[in-house]
Parts: structure tokens; sequence; C-alpha cells
């Protein structure tokens, strides 16, 4: 489920666990299939990923994490509050990659 107006996705916070929930169906579909993939999500603790972690290896792939580290504003009109409290709970991944801009 998303939230558009004017042509824009809109952050909800009502919407959240809908997106996560088919994000991780489709991905599971799209790894049955044997297609590589890149999920981009807002992932802030291990165990918000554990899953695709673990099926990803089930299924033979090579798994890489990469965190971006540099500031930004959001694009998807999160409040700066939501963005801070996801910094706040941060947990490195040990293994990932960091980038920066």
């Amino acid at each position: 489920m998303l939230c558009v107006k004017h042509d824009s996705y809109q952050w909800e916070l009502s919407h959240v666990h809908h997106n996560h929930v088919a994000l991780h169906k489709i991905a599971k579909i799209v790894m049955d299939r044997g297609a590589d993939l890149i999920i981009s999500n807002t992932f802030t603790r291990k165990w918000e990923f554990r899953d695709y972690v673990d099926y990803a290896h089930n299924k033979g792939y090579n798994v890489e994490v990469y965190r971006m580290c540099n500031e930004y504003e959001s694009t998807h009109s999160v409040p700066q509050e939501a963005i801070q409290r996801m910094k706040d709970r941060f947990e490195d991944y040990e293994g990932e990659t960091l980038v920066y801009n």
C-alpha cells in the first residue's frame, strides 16, 4: 500500500508495516525465481532484515549489506523526528560496507 499525493510517494506511519510485509513477499518471489535483486529499505535493526538474509543464504545467494552514511533529507515527506528515531536505534551489521556520498 503506497500513499501517493500529487504524483509522488508520501510516507505514512500507518502503512509502514504493510509495506514491509509486501516487500518481504516480493523479495521471496524474486529469489525463488533465481533472479538477482537489491533490497533498498530503511532497516535500522538486524532483526528487521534477518529473514531476508537467511532466506537468501538458503537459496544460495551471496548477500552484501551496504549502509548509506551521508546525511540526507527525506524525499518521501518522512518527519525529521522519525528519521532521528531511526538513527538513534541503528545497529551495526558485521561485514557491512559503509557508503558515503
